[in-house]
Parts: structure tokens; C-alpha cells; sequence
């Protein structure tokens, strides 16, 4: 009779670890999540900049160009 319970017991705290595990890796997910959210913005942030700065390069040069060949 006691070792049933000493064998519940064992199986209850296993199953106790691994729920306990799930939550972990759970939280550590969800703070990935975050992160790749806030990094996503920065990178979109990054890549509207970068599109600005190519227009206006484009536009500088272009303009460039003209007034060369109207010269």
C-alpha cells in the first residue's frame, strides 16, 4: 500500500516537472515573441529610411544628369 503511494507520488512531482517545464519554455516563447515583434519593427523602421535615402539619391542624381546635359 506504501509503495502505491510512494509510485503516485513519484509520478505526480514527474508530471509536476514537466508542467512546470511547459510554462518555462511557454514564457521564454512568448518573450521571443516579443522580441522578434519589437526587432520587426525596427527593421521595417530600417528599410522605409533606407527607401528615402535611395529616393533621394535617385532623385539627386537624376537631377544631376539633367542639368549636366543641359549645360
Amino acid at each position: 500500500m506504501v509503495d502505491q503511494i510512494i509510485d503516485e507520488l513519484k509520478r505526480f512531482e514527474t508530471n509536476l516537472k514537466f508542467k512546470a517545464n511547459e510554462i518555462k519554455y511557454s514564457a521564454e516563447y512568448l518573450e521571443m515573441k516579443d522580441d522578434l515583434k519589437i526587432a520587426r519593427k525596427h527593421l521595417n523602421s530600417a528599410s522605409k529610411n533606407v527607401g528615402k535615402i535611395c529616393s533621394k539619391l535617385f532623385k539627386k542624381e537624376r537631377l544631376t544628369t539633367l542639368l549636366n546635359g543641359q549645360a
